[in-house]
């Protein structure tokens, strides 16, 4: 009886000792492939990015994070930060939604060239509109506009004058055409030039020799588009760019009565 309750013992003793080896072995084994696979740093979406957005500017806007992956796990195309700060960043456009937490893929950003220009679909900021105006260079600070930027709109239209006294009047038979210019609408953004959506588009066709043709699309609430549009159609637009801090302020505008006065 001692003797079965020895080996018992002894059997039990044994069990456990190889029980911590195996352990023992699998952790240290566990730890030296761990210590041996290469891991890689790629680019995280850290909020949603919208579509449109360039890697540069979803970068400025605190969008994007880094995380630390096995290499043999990572997608073909992950993004590193040197992408991140490459110096084509600003011409690499998303061409979906990407959402957070997602790592980021060459895939899902399009480079835009001399040749594609237009990466990124047009971005109406919610409840505008997206409204054209066809003006020369010389009618919009040249291709100084680009899409992002804010704009004042001013319209040049004839008014009727009193023949004699330079007053505005209606319904005389001496009044006479007059030109006046008026500040339309005191701010709009410029979400297209051409066929451009971003400004990196907008410098490839420029430096491209590709003309925009004058076409400027503006975002802009319903009455403010009702008033382009009726300029357009009835008068001159001119698009003037705003200064830091420029703000402004509508009035009774210039015509050539008024031109040289205070």
């Amino acid at each position: 009886m001692k003797a079965s309750r020895l080996n018992l013992v002894i059997a039990l003793v044994l069990a456990l000792a190889a029980g911590i080896s195996v352990f023992l072995y699998t952790s240290t084994a566990r730890t030296a492939v761990q210590s041996t696979e290469q891991v890689q740093e790629v680019v995280v979406a850290k909020q949603v990015i919208p579509v449109g957005t360039t890697l540069a500017d979803a970068n400025a806007k605190g969008l994007l994070t880094t995380d630390k992956y096995p290499l043999g796990t990572l997608p073909a195309g992950y993004i590193t930060t040197a992408q991140v700060k490459a110096t084509d960043a600003t011409s690499r456009v998303s061409q979906v939604s990407i959402p957070k937490g997602m790592i980021l893929n060459s895939s899902n950003f399009g480079l835009v060239t001399d040749d594609k220009p237009n990466l990124g679909p047009l971005q109406i900021p919610e409840g505008l509109f997206a409204v054209s105006v066809s003006a020369p260079d010389a009618d919009h600070v040249g291709s100084f506009i680009v899409p992002g930027v804010d704009v004042a709109v001013f319209c040049t239209y004839s008014s009727l004058t009193n023949a004699s006294s330079g007053s505005s009047s209606s319904g005389n038979a001496q009044e006479q055409a007059a030109l006046r210019t008026r500040l339309l609408v005191d701010s709009a953004k410029v979400i297209g030039v051409g066929n451009a959506t971003t400004p990196a588009g907008a410098a490839a066709n420029a430096s491209g020799g590709k003309n925009s043709n004058g076409l400027i699309t503006l975002a802009a609430d319903q009455k403010n588009s009702q008033k382009i549009i009726q300029c357009s159609r009835d008068g001159l637009v001119y698009l003037s760019l705003l200064g830091n801090g420029t703000v402004a302020i509508p009035d009774e505008g210039v015509s050539s009565d008024n031109l040289f006065k205070e």
